[in-house]
């Protein structure tokens, strides 16, 4: 099973830096995320979570969608994967 290691590394006041890499890569790629982006997409999941009936399949999707981003870095990753499946770990120090 391959895994994919994500980290936030804060870069300006709203801005952070998400770092994606594989365990075969030396360095990591990244792509730049806004706060304010996070803090909507975190609203979106508290208020469908909380739903009645909520929409888990959808609101992955979105979440898939929104860290996949126009560079499409996790479906490359998820395409490229050979073996059982794929593992993203997401560090959490901070």
């Amino acid at each position: 099973m391959q895994t994919i290691r994500l980290q936030l590394q804060e870069v300006q006041q709203e801005t952070v830096e998400l770092r994606y890499w594989l365990p075969q890569q030396k360095h990591y790629e990244s792509r730049t995320l806004y706060l304010a982006e996070i803090a909507d997409l975190l609203r979106f999941g508290q208020r469908e979570y909380y739903n009645l009936l909520p929409n888990l399949p959808g609101m992955g999707r979105q979440l898939f969608y929104w860290l996949d981003g126009d560079g499409r870095w996790l479906s490359r990753a998820i395409n490229n994967c050979r073996g059982e499946g794929l593992v993203v770990a997401i560090d959490t120090r901070e």
